[in-house]
């Protein structure tokens, strides 16, 4: 009896603790991704609404599970995607984002991630995404840069990735998270 209450409790703690560290794994596709060297023409953020500066943004990561969301996030960053009379209206990613209308968002979500700067090189090195409580976190490996560079990257990037909108209707938050 004691052997299999002993047992009993080694199963217990092994489900109970492996069970605590679980984290769902998402299904994602990669809608958009580009480092941008020139003309900043797949820019998402400006830093004024003539679009003609990405100046500095820090990464920031969204996620957007509505219309009315991606118009509003475009609107806040001054991403020129619904602005008819800029030059950059054409460009790739804003006709992928007007592409997204209401009814994409009843099954899917967006994610999406921007800045400027080295970080951008993370493409074809996202390990997974994870929802860990209400936070969705996109894991990613990439190299450090060699030390001795002493160039300040200051180059745009945006990646656009899609989810099930089932799989984030608790998320409130996304986070990159380089291993």
């Amino acid at each position: 009896m004691k052997k299999v209450l002993i047992i009993c409790f080694m199963l217990f703690m092994t489900i109970y603790t492996g069970g605590c560290n679980m984290k769902k794994s998402l299904k994602y596709e990669i809608k958009f991704y580009k480092s941008e060297h020139s003309g900043f023409q797949n820019s998402f953020y400006h830093s004024d609404n003539s679009y003609s500066d990405t100046g500095y943004c820090p990464t920031t990561s969204i996620m957007i599970k509505s219309y009315e969301e991606l118009k509003q996030v475009c609107d806040e960053y001054n991403s020129p995607a619904f602005s008819k009379d800029s030059k950059k209206y054409d460009s790739e990613v804003n006709n992928l984002i007007r592409s997204f209308d209401s009814s994409y968002f009843n099954d899917k979500s967006l994610i999406i991630c921007f800045g400027t700067g080295a970080t951008g090189d993370i493409l074809g090195k996202i390990k997974n995404i994870t929802i860990e409580e209400n936070t969705l976190l996109i894991n990613y490996e990439k190299k450090d840069a060699d030390e001795s560079i002493t160039a300040i990257i200051n180059d745009p990037w945006v990646l656009i990735i899609e989810v099930n909108k089932q799989d984030v209707k608790d998320v409130s938050q996304v986070k990159l998270i380089k291993k």
